[in-house]
């Protein structure tokens, strides 16, 4: 099973998504992608930013993350539960003298990643390395 990270919805809502996305996404299974509550967030904060900025792109992009949320991800969004929480209190002490700060939306995405022993779907590895978290790049997809 695999969860998307938000950069990698992001990037499939867009009306031109990364060919190597889409390839990627096409060769596996629908019932196998998730999310997390935390990525939903994300997402909603990044639609809001849009909004009096570029109503339209707003729309049109809103419009299609809530076709994203019904259809590629029906009933798969992951809570930050009390399972979860466990894990990100073991992350966060794995973590503390780290090389870099961490985002703490990205240490509950790994966190909730690790207590269902899930993939990580992400553009950007270097946020997640180090957090016990398998990781795949969709980007660097070589259909």
């Amino acid at each position: 099973m695999i969860i998307l990270d938000t950069n990698i919805i992001a990037e499939f809502i867009q009306s031109e998504p990364a060919a190597a996305v889409v390839d990627w996404m096409n060769a596996i299974p629908l019932a196998a992608f998730h999310t997390t509550a935390i990525n939903v967030g994300e997402q909603v904060f990044g639609l809001e930013n849009l909004r009096g900025v570029n109503e339209s792109r707003r729309a049109v992009l809103q419009r299609d993350f809530e076709l994203f949320l019904h259809s590629f991800v029906p009933g798969r969004v992951l809570d930050f539960d009390a399972l979860a929480a466990r894990e990100w209190g073991k992350v966060l002490a794995e973590n503390r003298r780290g090389a870099h700060e961490r985002r703490v939306a990205d240490t509950q995405i790994a966190a909730i990643a690790r207590a269902h022993v899930y993939k990580l779907a992400t553009r950007y590895r270097r946020d997640f390395e180090g957090l016990g978290v398998d990781l795949i790049n969709p980007f660097e997809h070589r259909g």
